[in-house]
């Protein structure tokens, strides 16, 4: 039969069409997904078609019959993969190439040249006259999209965070077009399908695995925005599919009363439901609290004496005693410090008014502007967040305060305003304008509780400006060690055969701060730390470290730099004032600290200190000091120029007239080199 008495058959417009009939008493019967299938890179329903007759199948770009009757998909599989249909194809593309760049070829047919042949029926009933469309360049197709994702990401308020994500999920959703184009959903079926579809099919998988692995669970609780208490549990365990210990969420419930005993209930219910076995549950990680970790009522007391009496006592959440111990280091200042930060951000909270001049404030001194953040005592370690940004406004929130004194204070204050503006460079403009926003600072009606609340404000940021600027620079100094182990054990990743070590080396490293070192070297153990005498082993109130902003503030600006200890390595910042910035000089005397105390790789004999200052490790460990280090290794300590006066005089001499000192400083470059 020639080719073009074909009768093709098409799904959609020869719906009598019924492939079982037609095929009928054939091993294998014709089935409309092969068309959707990929051979190769290549979809089986470009070029292949149903014809009428029974077991065969058309291909379009070889004219050939293709036999699926006795091998079905396998035969249509085997066929794309053949040479020939391979060459034919590569001749499409690169004709259809040459049709793109130098126009459409003329065809007998109405159809467009390089149309799909699917659509082909279709384009041919189109009205005459009807132009192709035409093609639009791959650079405004990119630019169009972008358009269309940035007004959605607008119109429904979406994060930037998330757009990446959207460009990625639309690339995954495109790779199957026809899918995508009937995908349709409410919002009631995406609501229906999360719990009962997607979300019910990750909650088997989890409960199957809870029922024949180790796990151990992350219990807390807290209030959400409607104010519903809710106990969210989550457990860890090794995955035997994955091949490594993941985090995946157990339950969310909902608590009436927050007690012990209602607690203990919850979780009972919670594994009995499941028909998870206790004796799977290896340890609960629950902050301290009593109604969690109490000795004799506790939620884990409950669940050790009845249900599970092998539990891993791994104590409470280590990050929660991080917390407790900057609060620790911060009630001898007496909520100083504190309540400045509350009165800040209340101050602004209250008053948009102010937020909005404070804002011109900052641009005008150049100081990045954000609002004061909120100080929460509960929160980690919120205490440093808060401090850190309100040291970096300070500046700022000086020159805004300042019409709010006294005026017989205007007088004694107004050299450290006049101090800023050298420092920062602002110009008459600038200085014009801020008079104009203190003017109108100074007329604004004030009650009694703002007056109160600026009071106190000034008096910190003026009156007791040198004890403010030390308590704030001892927080920023002094915190950011127990903030990196806060981050540290917050990673996902399973940290517990580290967690001793890391908490050793911060108690060390903490202690390296208000203890001698020699001390500290004794003990190598936790138990021998916590024998140590520190009451005799305390450094001198000088000797403490505080960092460099403290530092600078207490010292007498008439006396000479007192260093902290003895050790020439401290003296270096102020020998060479240009290697660390004021940053690295706080992060410098930590170092030096940390380099006393630990346990350094042995110094292999013969090799050259700047070697073992410039190992990876050591640069990576000690960051500051180790780039003190490399600086003052570069010193020369000898007279080597004087070898180079004597190179010099072998190449020039009377006898070289015509070799220039151009010349010769190449030949040292390449010596040298």
């Amino acid at each position: 039969m020639a080719a073009t008495s074909r009768s093709i058959v098409d799904k959609v417009s020869d719906k009598d069409f019924d492939a079982r009939t037609v095929d009928m008493g054939l091993k294998n019967i014709w089935r409309w997904d092969w068309l959707e299938r990929k051979v190769k890179g290549e979809y089986v329903g470009k070029f292949t078609r149903k014809i009428t007759s029974a077991g065969l199948a058309f291909c379009e770009l070889c004219h050939k019959d293709v036999h699926y009757g006795g091998c079905g998909w396998k035969a249509l599989a085997q066929y794309i993969g053949q040479k020939i249909h391979r060459d034919n194809l590569k001749l499409w593309w690169s004709n259809y190439s040459l049709s793109a760049a130098f126009g459409q070829k003329s065809t007998d047919s109405k159809a467009p040249y390089g149309i799909h042949p699917m659509f082909k029926a279709a384009a041919a009933k189109a009205p005459e006259g009807a132009s192709a469309e035409i093609a639009t360049p791959l650079e405004d197709r990119i630019v169009n999209q972008e358009a269309m994702l940035l007004a959605f990401t607008a119109e429904y308020s979406l994060s930037f965070a998330i757009v990446p994500n959207l460009i990625q999920l639309a690339k995954t959703l495109s790779h199957d077009k026809r899918a995508l184009e009937h995908l349709e959903m409410s919002r009631t079926t995406v609501s229906y399908k999360i719990r009962f579809g997607v979300g019910k099919m990750f909650e088997d998988k989890l409960l199957e695995n809870l029922r024949s692995v180790h796990f151990s669970l992350n219990i807390d609780e807290s209030t959400s925005s409607n104010y519903q208490k809710v106990l969210i549990v989550l457990a860890s365990y090794f995955s035997p599919d994955l091949n490594k210990v993941v985090v995946q969420h157990f339950a969310s419930l909902t608590c009436i009363k927050v007690t012990s005993e209602s607690l203990y209930q919850k979780i009972v219910t919670l594994f009995e439901t499941n028909e998870v076995p206790w004796s799977n549950l290896m340890s609960i990680l629950m902050d301290s609290c009593n109604v969690m970790r109490g000795s004799k009522s506790g939620l884990e007391t409950h669940i050790r004496e009845k249900k599970a009496g092998h539990l891993l006592d791994v104590d409470g959440d280590i990050c929660h005693h991080i917390h407790n111990a900057a609060k620790a280091f911060c009630k001898p200042f007496d909520w100083f410090l504190e309540q400045l930060l509350n009165d800040l951000f209340n101050d602004m909270k209250w008053s948009p008014d102010l937020r909005e001049m404070y804002q011109e404030m900052c641009e005008i001194l150049g100081i990045k502007y954000s609002i004061p953040q909120r100080f929460v005592s509960h929160r980690w370690l919120s205490v440093y967040d808060v401090t850190v940004d309100t040291n970096r406004l300070f500046d700022a929130s000086t020159v805004f305060y300042f019409p709010m004194l006294m005026k017989e204070e205007h007088r004694q204050h107004l050299p450290t305003v006049v101090e800023i503006y050298k420092r920062l460079n602002v110009s008459e403009a600038s200085k014009e304008r801020i008079r104009e926003i203190h003017k109108e600072l100074g007329q604004k009606k004030l009650t009694k509780e703002g007056r109160e609340r600026k009071d106190r404000i000034v008096t910190q940021i003026f009156t007791q400006r040198k004890q403010t600027k030390m308590v704030m620079g001892l927080y920023c100094s002094v915190f950011p060690l127990l903030k990196h182990f806060v981050l540290l054990l917050e990673m996902k990743e399973p940290l517990i055969h580290q967690l001793h070590e890391s908490q050793l080396k911060l108690f060390k490293d903490f202690l390296g701060c208000y203890v001698k070192a020699e001390v500290i070297n004794t003990a190598s153990t936790g138990a021998q730390l916590k024998k140590l005498d520190l009451k005799q082993a305390i450094m001198k109130p000088k000797q403490m470290f505080m960092g460099s902003k403290a530092l600078k503030l207490i010292q007498s600006p008439s006396t000479p730099t007192y260093m902290v200890t003895s050790f020439l390595k401290q003296k270096l910042p102020a020998l060479a004032p240009n290697v660390l910035t004021e940053t690295e000089e706080e992060l410098y005397e930590l170092n030096i600290r940390k380099y006393q105390t630990d346990q350094h790789p042995d110094f292999p004999e013969g090799s050259c200190i700047d070697e073992w200052w410039g190992k990876e490790e050591i640069c990576l460990k000690y960051l500051c000091l180790s780039k003190m280090a490399k600086a003052v290794l570069s010193c020369f300590h000898g007279p080597q120029v004087e070898s180079s006066f004597n190179v010099m005089n072998d190449v020039i001499d009377a006898k070289s007239g015509r070799l220039n000192i151009e010349t010769y400083q190449a030949i040292q470059n390449i010596k040298y080199g």
